[in-house]
């Protein structure tokens, strides 16, 4: 396989919160931590960059998951890959199934950086990134946020299910 077919495996892993350590973590966080093990090992040079967004700041975010007590600004991780001299954008958060809501990234021929899954406010630089990326550690039971990222992933279920049954 191809680091294009790797990326799509990857993004298409059903985007989901997980609520403890014991689920499969396919947000952003262990969907990268996947393709940069997988896109290193065929010798691709990848390093994590993070930022920080508001979640208001999604577009098509419905008002029943809005509305619910959430803390607005938090982070978001993705992988940026060399290619001679310069560093492009690959994000694979967002899963195919949920194009034309959010942001679905694709890996293309001409390689360019791809769109931040998320509206991005600051950016950190490579070295806080990889610190970030290195001491995540933060245990989803203690998470104030649980019921907004319930209401989320639910949306994101409700999302996929329209899209199956409109075929």
């Amino acid at each position: 396989m191809e680091a294009a077919d790797y990326f799509r495996m990857i993004r298409d892993i059903p985007y989901r919160i997980p609520f403890s350590n014991e689920e499969a973590d396919h947000c952003c966080n262990g969907k990268t931590i996947l393709l940069k093990a997988i896109l290193e090992q065929g010798g691709l040079q990848v390093r994590p960059r993070f930022c920080e967004f508001k979640w208001s700041d999604l577009e098509n975010l419905p008002e029943s998951v809005r509305t619910v007590p959430h803390e607005n600004e938090t982070g978001h991780i993705y992988l940026e890959q060399k290619m001679g001299r310069l560093w492009y954008v690959v994000d694979a958060t967002w899963d195919y199934q949920l194009r034309g809501v959010l942001p679905v990234n694709e890996w293309t021929q001409e390689r360019k950086s791809m769109q931040i899954a998320v509206p991005p406010g600051k950016i950190y630089s490579p070295k806080a990134s990889l610190e970030l990326f290195l001491e995540e550690d933060e245990s989803p039971e203690e998470d104030s946020d649980t019921p907004f990222y319930a209401a989320f992933n639910e949306w994101l279920g409700r999302v996929r299910k329209k899209r199956i049954s409109s075929r």
